[in-house]
């Protein structure tokens, strides 16, 4: 009977321990990932331009497909993260990748185009940060508001609010030319969305209007498939500290001076040429009579 009493307390004692060092050991549930964008193309019938988005935070999503308005610049969903966990998603497999490949078949594709050979610059401007309070004695940044604005030969024609980490951080921006329009692109930022557990890239697109003379030359080499941007030969790579060459209205004002003073000089000209050859022909004129 003894005996029993003992093993039934060391058995105890066993569990009491491991139990206690379980429960010793802290458990860390992430709820954060990487959110990546791919596969533009343009639908014509809403003037659209939907794309697959994936993101691996939160509860862990299947494929989802979304679409951005190139008249008012807002996205919506077209294919959620519900209608993905409904259609029976495991990861892996492709049962959601093959919903949205049937709702975008026939889409035309959109171009990639390099912003340097279109002479198009991006500024990257702090504007604010969010914190928060995790204990009293701890104020910690978890994002951070900037303003990206677009030059196109040093004049401003568009800007928007984006999000990231820190100050320090690159920017990373791909431009892609749309069917059918000459003077507005959509604009693919890959960077640092906040700073939840070190912060993770975090994808979007952006409408850009009001530019020219769009040189449409595909870029070679380059394709965006389900992994964050990397820098290629016609994107660009931003820095808060880097500054844009802004043409002012002093400048363009001078252009102009510029150019009715050349208009002037070449009239001017004109008019003294065309004397002379008046003059000339007179002279032969008047010897031959």
């Amino acid at each position: 009977m003894k005996n029993q009493i003992k093993l039934v307390i060391l058995g105890v004692f066993a569990v009491v321990m491991v139990v206690s060092l379980f429960t010793a050991i802290p458990t860390y549930a992430t709820v954060g990932g990487e959110t990546f964008i791919h596969n533009f193309t343009y639908n014509p019938t809403n003037e659209s331009v939907y794309y697959i988005m994936q993101n691996a935070g939160g509860r862990g999503c299947p494929p989802e497909l979304l679409k951005l308005s190139l008249a008012s610049g807002k996205t919506d969903i077209v294919y959620s993260c519900d209608d993905g966990e409904k259609a029976g998603y495991e990861y892996g497999s492709s049962g959601a990748n093959d919903e949205i490949n049937k709702m975008i078949e026939g889409l035309k594709p959109l171009t990639p185009l390099s912003l340097k050979a279109n002479h198009i610059a991006i500024d990257v401007t702090f504007t604010s940060a969010d914190s928060e309070n995790y204990s009293p004695d701890t104020n910690e940044v978890f994002r951070r508001h900037f303003t990206a604005s677009v030059y196109q030969n040093n004049k401003k024609v568009s800007e928007f609010p984006i999000v990231g980490c820190n100050i320090t951080q690159p920017f990373l921006f791909q431009g892609y030319a749309i069917p059918g329009f000459d003077k507005k692109i959509v604009l693919l930022l890959s960077t640092k969305g906040d700073c939840f557990e070190g912060g993770y890239i975090g994808e979007t697109l952006h409408v850009v209007s009001g530019l020219a003379n769009l040189d449409r030359s595909q870029m070679t080499n380059f394709y965006k498939g389900n992994s964050a941007l990397t820098p290629n030969e016609g994107n660009l790579v931003v820095y808060e500290a880097d500054k844009v060459s802004i043409a002012t209205d002093t400048d363009s004002k001078s252009d102009s001076q510029t150019q009715s003073k050349k208009s002037i000089v070449l009239t001017i000209g004109i008019s003294i040429i065309t004397l002379l050859i008046g003059l000339l022909l007179g002279k032969l004129v008047y010897k031959k009579s």
